[in-house]
């Protein structure tokens, strides 16, 4: 990774920290092919229309990798959200800052995001979904699971990996804007320190 910051105008990162590959592509890639084969069979199982809903602007990466996967015909959503208020509270409501979607009354909604730390975004969103929008199945996919961080017990259908509390940059995740485009995922650790398993 290295080389490929070397290349690039990328911010600076804390004092005494540095930039470690965690997930290589070749890594990220076979993972998403078990994990669509999975879905796959559970969406034939379920047998309703399907629409894939990607939570901007971190799960469209994934999604995109997803949708190449599937057999199974679907269409598309996308939805951004915010949490707002005081940086240091824990219990933000949820803004939702765009909601793009077709109706999804009697679907099957597979939700596609990059990362499930605290739970509370995407704990919020299946249940506005389930409440507000009566899908017949609602199915969450996330690439990244960091469970240290859980601040409700919400559990996505579909992990990709676990990840130790440590930033995570690439793949549809960004640094201070940068880094979205990356095929594979880093992280921000101290220097030297070795990555968790």
């Amino acid at each position: 990774m290295t080389d490929t910051l070397s290349q690039l105008q990328f911010p600076a990162l804390p004092e005494g920290c540095e930039l470690a590959t965690f997930l290589d592509e070749a890594t990220i890639q076979a993972r998403l092919d078990e994990l669509v084969v999975a879905l796959d069979t559970q969406l034939a199982q379920w047998d309703q229309p399907v629409v894939l809903l990607g939570v901007l602007n971190g799960g469209m990466m994934l999604m995109t990798d997803v949708a190449r996967r599937m057999k199974t015909p679907h269409c598309w959503g996308t939805v951004k959200l915010s949490r707002y208020g005081d940086d240091t509270s824990t219990d933000r409501p949820v803004q939702v800052k765009s909601w793009q979607t077709p109706d999804l009354v009697g679907k099957t909604v597979v939700v596609v995001d990059d990362i499930l730390d605290t739970g509370r975004t995407l704990n919020w969103l299946v249940e506005t979904l389930k409440q507000e929008h009566f899908p017949a199945n609602v199915y969450s996919v996330v690439l990244l699971d960091k469970p240290s961080r859980r601040e409700v017990p919400y559990t996505a259908d579909a992990i990709g990996f676990k990840i130790p509390d440590l930033f995570a940059v690439g793949y549809g995740m960004d640094y201070q804007g940068f880094g979205r485009n990356w095929p594979y995922v880093g992280v921000v650790k101290p220097i030297g320190s070795p990555l968790e398993a």
